[in-house]
């Protein structure tokens, strides 16, 4: 007679009639389970399936409503290729018998989805699982990053391919000119009185060539910033008030002074802080405490107007910052003029 050839375990469908339906999460879902993992095998998905009111198929038909797949084979590259079918990983069966009811699909458990679901998707959430509408909590965010790591390439790829946003244009945009609390600061370039002499690259007197060699905070910050924009010269360079100070760097740091603990404050509201005062600067904040150096920074600021008539320079004391940031609202700088 013909030899009978028995399929190998993991091809193997499950024995409906040992299993008794105990649940309606699945109920009317007719479902193709290709595959298992190492975890779970094809058996086992399907009977997670079946005992939550699922219908079992052993092979896609275009009747069938959902391939679930434990691992990506060839056979399940070949089936993704025809584009007919929606066929997701077990973590969606598993998160949604772990949650009581059906996940949301999103990216993180998509192997392959047909034309119009795909659709659908993205007009839900970006390209990482991350909803347009749903509030994000702890674990939402999470599984979008853990899926973000999973696919190293694509992300690499998508920074690649993207042009750098202007974020005041794009404030503008969705803010209408004003600006957010969290990034009120953004835009501004603040120099805190902390060095000593300062840069006068357009003063009367002063130090010379203009250039500052400033220290690094990190000595007294720690990790200092916490958002905003980067300023290499606060980063680069040596690492104590010590070695900055035996090394001859023009601008030293003043090692008791209260405003380096406001660089992370204006980083985290979205200022630059910058260790020169140049054309550049918006913003000069001193520490009523210490205004010894108040005449050479009016005067320089008085040069750079002189120069520069669209660049006026705001002249304040850190109280300026603590209000805006106490207030979470941008003050007026005129009632905070040194």
């Amino acid at each position: 007679g013909t030899a009978v050839h028995p399929l190998l375990p993991q091809f193997r469908g499950v024995d409906l009639a040992a299993i008794q339906v105990e649940g309606e999460l699945f109920k009317g879902m007719r479902t193709f389970v290709m595959n298992g993992n190492a975890t779970h095998s094809k058996v086992d998905i399907e009977t997670m399936l079946v005992e939550n009111g699922a219908e079992v198929e052993q092979a896609a038909s275009c009747n069938t409503d959902l391939v679930i797949v434990g691992a990506k084979t060839i056979r399940v590259a070949n089936l993704a290729k025809q584009g007919t079918h929606d066929i997701l990983n077990v973590d969606w069966v598993l998160r949604s018998l772990e949650a009581g009811q059906l996940q949301p699909i999103s990216p993180n458990f998509v192997v392959c989805l047909t034309e119009a679901h795909r659709a659908e998707l993205e007009d839900r959430m970006d390209q990482w699982g991350d909803s347009y509408t749903e509030t994000a909590t702890d674990t939402t965010l999470r599984e979008v990053v853990a899926y973000m790591k999973s696919v190293p390439e694509k992300v690499s790829q998508v920074l690649e391919d993207s042009e750098p946003m202007d974020m005041a244009e794009f404030e503008e945009k969705l803010f209408q000119n004003e600006k957010p609390y969290w990034h009120m600061f953004g835009g501004y370039s603040i120099y805190l009185d902390m060095y000593d002499p300062i840069t006068e690259p357009y003063g009367d007197g002063g130090s010379g060539d203009g250039s500052v060699l400033a220290c690094s905070a990190s000595a007294s910050l720690g990790s200092a910033s916490l958002g905003g924009s980067e300023d290499n010269s606060l980063s680069k360079g040596t690492n104590t008030v010590e070695e900055c100070n035996r090394e001859g760097t023009q601008g030293r740091l003043l090692e008791d002074s209260p405003l380096v603990m406001l660089i992370p404050v204006i980083r985290f509201y979205g200022g630059n802080v910058v260790s020169t005062l140049d054309t550049s600067v918006t913003h000069v904040i001193m520490d009523p405490g210490d205004l010894s150096r108040y005449e050479t920074i009016r005067r320089h600021c008085k040069s750079i107007f002189k120069t520069f008539p669209h660049r006026a320079v705001h002249l304040c004391s850190s109280d300026w910052i603590s209000h805006c940031t106490l207030s979470r609202h941008l003050r007026d700088e005129r009632p905070f003029y040194i």
